[in-house]
């Protein structure tokens, strides 16, 4: 925690989809006004690669100006491959909140529009108060989107 008065956030994201292979980004800028901390700045990416091995893609959303999610073309379902790098620094003046890296794998199956069952594998590498720590994580997921 520290003290702020404000802050600036500026974000892009950008999506490319060709039939079932999707590529996405985003970088994230935030400037905060703390002069007794010195008045840090934030920053954080992501790239997203996703391939559809059944096919199917994902729609664009113009109302809301998003991706939505994947509606399977057979009764058993979409299957999906997904890698993902992310950076995040909160390393900036008198603050030393790290910079962390993680990247994993993972696959998808998507059992209907609303439902998504997925496992993933990943590794983060934090680096804060000139210190290095590294976790490697599984992650299983259910989800339901609404």
């Amino acid at each position: 925690d520290f003290t702020a008065d404000y802050v600036n956030q500026v974000g892009i994201d950008l999506a490319w989809q060709h039939g079932p292979l999707m590529v996405v980004a985003e970088h994230m800028h935030a400037q905060t006004r703390s002069p007794e901390n010195g008045d840090p700045k934030f920053t954080g990416s992501y790239l997203m690669l996703s391939w559809m091995l059944t096919g199917e893609s994902r729609p664009y959303l113009r109302a809301v100006g998003s991706i939505g999610p994947v509606t399977p073309s057979s009764r058993y379902g979409a299957f999906e491959l997904v890698t993902r790098y992310s950076q995040i620094d909160l390393a900036d003046g008198a603050i030393d909140g790290g910079e962390l890296d993680k990247w994993y794998v993972g696959a998808n199956w998507w059992i209907s529009r609303q439902w998504k069952a997925g496992v993933s594998w990943g590794d983060a590498d934090l680096f804060r108060n000139g210190m290095n720590g590294n976790t490697r994580m599984w992650l299983l997921r259910l989800q339901w989107i609404y």
